[in-house]
């Protein structure tokens, strides 16, 4: 993408979408993203996990209408690590969010963190999260990735992290920090989440809470992997 001087415009966040047989949910997490006013700055990678309905029909319809926001990788069936594992090698934004297909986040809740990653110089940056009720499409609950407020807006370091909880929906990581993990997520399994926020902290030195929500995660429905049956 390129500015109007004609210059190469960086990214500021690259989303790692993960979308299998996500046809009925995909749209609505999209345009999350590209209805923002951030949306240029994004860099969106849908990557099809294998599905068996037009989820990647409807991933290509948003990628046409905007080529320099969303691209796709289409890949065989391999799980939720597998899409976070092949979104990492092609990433190219200053930093790297996870969402799952079925879950969307808050316009201005993007616009904001967007806005912040452009000026901040931290490797990990934590915001709150809405768990949404599935049937009524209602937030729920907000969760806060800190326990005291005296963390919100502040550059801290990991020699001090008693204030915090790293939940995967309130993390953004640096890129190059998720870089140095490498494409090393569990595949062919459920529950990588504990994989994908405990495996880069040992590249993590410094971090920073904000005190606004951004991820809507829904809850409730029959084919998450929460689902018990």
């Amino acid at each position: 993408m390129t500015n109007q001087a004609g210059g190469y415009m960086e990214k500021i966040l690259t989303i790692s979408i993960a979308a299998y047989n996500a046809e009925n949910d995909i749209s609505r997490c999209l345009e999350s993203m590209v209805s923002t006013t951030v949306a240029n700055q994004l860099e969106v990678i849908v990557v099809n996990d294998g599905s068996k309905d037009k989820t990647l029909q409807v991933a290509k319809e948003y990628k046409d209408r905007y080529p320099n926001i969303v691209s796709i990788i289409d890949k065989d069936n391999g799980g939720h690590g597998s899409t976070i594992n092949a979104s990492i090698r092609v990433a190219t934004g200053k930093y790297y969010k996870i969402v799952d297909s079925d879950d969307w986040v808050d316009k201005d809740g993007l616009e904001r963190l967007v806005h912040e990653l452009e000026h901040v110089d931290v490797d990990l940056v934590l915001n709150p999260y809405h768990d949404v009720n599935a049937a009524t499409l209602k937030r729920n609950n907000q969760i806060n990735p800190f326990t005291t407020k005296a963390v919100v807006g502040k550059i801290c370091d990991t020699e001090n992290v008693e204030d915090i909880v790293i939940y995967m929906h309130s993390t953004t990581f640096r890129t190059s920090i998720i870089k140095k993990m490498g494409a090393i997520i569990d595949e062919h399994c459920f529950y990588v989440d504990m994989e994908y926020t405990i495996f880069p902290l040992k590249n993590v030195n410094t971090y920073i809470c904000y005190d606004f929500p951004v991820y809507q995660y829904l809850m409730g429905t029959a084919t998450q992997s929460m689902n018990k049956n």
